[in-house]
């Protein structure tokens, strides 16, 4: 396997890890997409997610990221957040079980002055009821429906702690992953009816219909993993009074 590490905040090296897997074994638990071990690692990564709903909670969720790049191709560092919309349309075709086709798609492509390259990619991809956001949203989703409103809970990826025996070479990976992640982050938000209740355990209420978790990709390392709980009660839209002169 080979992984990326940066030297100073977007400058990387290459090295050969297949001597020192099991001393990486504290590595984060991606949960589904274990697979992207790269998420932290490749730095240069922020993720930024909008879920929209509708009266009827129909709605999609707009998602947006900016991603390291491999040297000789547009390939991403990290395999689950594809460039080419291709690539993303199959993948929510196989995870939901349906076609999909994803709206709004835009990617560039920014060459850094230390000479790596970033990847930004933006789009937007529909759900026909909250029973789909398990297949949607990054990190492991629950949606039940209890008590007369739906529960959204999420568990977002992050990293264990170091062990106090760890050794000399995990210490210094340790160390490389508080600088890679200095300064980038994960973005959550959620825009509903008005008349709607939201309660969540976490985030902030920017307005009536926008609520906001913002986390910084240092806060998920050495930690026990955030959990986000949403519960979403609807409420009858109000009557529209016909127009008068």
């Amino acid at each position: 396997m080979i992984l990326v590490y940066p030297v100073s905040r977007c400058s990387c090296f290459i090295l050969d890890l297949a001597g020192l897997r099991y001393q990486l074994a504290f590595v984060f638990r991606l949960n589904r997409f274990l697979a992207c071990v790269f998420l932290l690692f490749a730095g240069c990564f922020d993720y930024s997610e909008s879920i929209y709903f509708s009266g009827d909670l129909t709605g999609f969720v707009e998602i947006e990221y900016w991603v390291p790049l491999r040297n000789k191709s547009e390939a991403s560092l990290i395999s689950y957040f594809q460039i080419e919309k291709a690539d993303i349309n199959k993948r929510y075709s196989q995870t939901l079980a349906r076609p999909v086709e994803i709206t709004d798609y835009s990617k560039s492509i920014e060459q850094k002055p230390e000479g790596n390259r970033i990847g930004h990619v933006k789009y937007r991809v529909a759900f026909r009821a909250p029973g789909e956001l398990e297949r949607i949203l990054l990190g492991k989703t629950r949606v039940y429906f209890h008590d007369g409103r739906y529960v959204i809970q999420r568990n977002i990826p992050s990293a264990p702690a170091l062990s106090d025996d760890a050794g000399r070479i995990s210490r210094r990976v340790h160390e490389l992953l508080r600088t890679t992640m200095t300064g980038h982050k994960l973005s959550f938000w959620i825009l509903y009816p008005e008349q709607f209740d939201l309660f969540t355990n976490h985030g902030t209420i920017v307005r009536p219909g926008v609520q906001n978790l913002t986390l910084p990709l240092i806060a998920t390392l050495n930690n026990g993993g955030v959990v986000w709980t949403m519960e979403i009660k609807t409420n009858p839209l109000p009557l529209v009074s016909p127009r008068t002169r």
